[in-house]
């Protein structure tokens, strides 16, 4: 018999929430345990073997845009947090400016704060926006912002949430308590050691916008940050621009350091200049220890092993419960958040629903949601004879969370 475009969740028990752009299940660990009875993931990427580490956590691949608001209705609760890379700050101007481009055309990059808060609207479901501190232009309403220290964690990890559909920000927020909290070692105020050096030492101090002599610099702005000003620059005379042409294939340059070695004033070090720089680099990273009485906290980005090792981040995000990718963690949200929220959802918005009788369950219609087939292309879902009825049987087969053999095969 052909397969119905929906996916059924209605046998699942509640509070029932669906975490959108799930990743490795971070946020989701904490849904669960704030009180949520059943957890759905859903990302295009396959996190299923970090994401279903706790009984009633399960996850969907599917493109989270192409839901409906018809399957989105069957949940209590929506957490959502699209990508931040183009809020990012991590992101230099001269890799968006090489590579903007290629990144959005494979879906990374871009704002999908609007397009996901459109349809979480349409559905009716009161819902969290989760996203970076570079997103706060684009969330909406009385904001929260989470903090680790605030719940003793080994990261600041600055988070936001726009609440809607009638979830509303908890007011007994705790205070950040960045006092006696370093990141030490992994600073990134420690000069790392460098390989090259300035002729003139002056012409290290131009700030971003100040051209450096023979060059003009041009105002450039990236749709990724566009409340922030970048720029490039140019020749003034046929000279420097053949100059730069010759170095970099281009008609500028990318930033100040590109325009110094153009001009001969950033050139490279010899060896003994670098040995020099190394024990320099050395000294400075044994002063930036942490001292007795101070929390060691971890600067989670990037791919650098020297940041801290994958159990160190593990620990210090508080996802020692399962085993995460290091990529995984580096994306996550610590658990610590979701538990919160959660429980301020569970006691403050979400009521009581009336228990279904025998009859209403076997005349549940899911909705038919054919427009959206596109997303659940790939996910084994449930038939039109599966759906047709919700035997109490079904129950009696599920593991300590309520969810049974018979839907997580429907996942």
């Amino acid at each position: 018999m052909p397969r119905k475009n929906v996916l059924s969740v209605s046998k699942f028990p509640r509070p029932r929430c669906l975490e959108l752009f799930c990743g490795g299940g971070g946020s989701g660990h904490g849904l669960r345990l704030g009180g949520f009875k059943s957890i759905i993931g859903v990302d295009r990427e396959d996190h299923r073997k970090s994401y279903e580490h706790l009984p009633g956590m399960l996850f969907w691949q599917a493109n989270v845009l192409d839901l409906s608001p018809n399957f989105i209705k069957q949940f209590d609760f929506v957490w959502a947090s699209p990508p931040c890379q183009a809020f990012s700050s991590m992101v230099f101007k001269s890799q968006k400016e090489q590579h903007l481009e290629k990144w959005q055309s494979q879906g990374r990059h871009i704002n999908y704060i609007p397009a996901v808060r459109k349809m979480l609207e349409d559905s009716g479901v009161p819902f969290v926006i989760e996203n970076v501190q570079g997103a706060k232009p684009h969330l909406q309403g009385d904001l929260l912002k989470l903090c680790g220290t605030m719940f003793g964690l080994q990261v600041f990890r600055h988070r936001f949430f726009e609440f809607g559909n009638g979830a509303v920000a908890p007011s007994n927020v705790p205070p950040c308590k960045h006092r006696n909290c370093s990141v030490g070692i992994m600073s990134k105020g420690v000069r790392p050691p460098q390989i090259e050096k300035y002729e003139n030492r002056g012409l290290s101090k131009f700030k971003s916008g100040e051209a450096p002599p023979g060059f003009r610099a041009i105002e450039k702005r990236f749709e990724s940050h566009g409340d922030r000003v970048d720029y490039i620059y140019e020749g003034v005379t046929d000279d420097i621009r053949q100059k730069i042409k010759a170095a970099y294939d281009r008609p500028y340059v990318r930033s100040i350091k590109e325009a110094l070695r153009v001009l001969h004033e950033l050139t490279p070090m010899t060896e003994e200049e670098k040995k020099a720089e190394q024990d320099r680099y050395r000294k400075e990273m044994e002063k930036g220890l942490p001292k007795p009485g101070t929390k060691q906290m971890f600067p989670i980005y990037g791919r650098q092993m020297t940041r801290g090792r994958t159990e160190d981040w593990r620990d210090a995000m508080g996802m020692t419960h399962w085993d995460p990718t290091r990529d995984e963690i580096r994306e996550a949200v610590p658990p610590a958040y979701g538990r919160f929220i959660a429980s301020h959802v569970i006691s403050t918005t979400l009521k009581p629903r009336p228990r279904r009788t025998s009859a209403q369950k076997h005349t549940e219609d899911p909705g038919d949601d054919k427009k959206h087939g596109d997303a659940l292309a790939g996910a084994e879902l449930l038939g039109e004879e599966e759906m047709r009825c919700e035997s109490c049987e079904d129950a009696a087969d599920a593991g300590p969370s309520g969810i049974g053999d018979a839907e997580r095969d429907s996942l």
